[in-house]
């Protein structure tokens, strides 16, 4: 029986710009990156980019906890008390391709087209051009 798939993803907006970080999580195995993906509209006032989306069949909270473990053994967890954990520098790009090659664990790339395939609607962008009528009390 073949492992249900799940995802390691970096992701960056306008706020992690600022301090040269990008988050790094994980989507589950079995989970959709979809539905994972839409609550991301909760605090972006700015949608953010994935910039990176790897697919494997691993389990990706061991993964996600390893690779956090070696990123912060370096130097490269940014963390302020009180803020989130999973800000990284974004030094972390270059090196999870070959942590997880030098390991030889099953895990794919996934395309741009891919990773847009997977961004939710953008409602947000209707709400501008058209605005809801607000009802008035009397």
């Amino acid at each position: 029986m073949e492992s249900p798939i799940g995802y390691l993803y970096l992701r960056t907006n306008k706020m992690c710009e600022l301090y040269k970080a990008c988050k790094f999580g994980k989507v589950r195995n079995g989970e959709s990156p979809i539905d994972y993906f839409q609550c991301y509209k909760t605090y972006e006032i700015e949608p953010g980019n994935i910039i990176l989306l790897i697919e494997t069949t691993e389990n990706t909270d061991i993964l996600e906890n390893d690779l956090k473990k070696v990123f912060t053994d370096d130097g490269l967890h940014i963390y302020y008390e009180g803020g989130g954990t999973e800000y990284f520098s974004t030094g972390i790009i270059d090196r999870v391709i070959p942590i997880l090659e030098i390991n030889r664990l099953n895990f794919r790339v996934c395309s741009q087209e891919e990773i847009d395939q997977m961004r939710p609607k953008d409602q947000m962008n209707k709400i501008a051009h058209d605005p809801p009528k607000l009802i008035k009390k009397t």
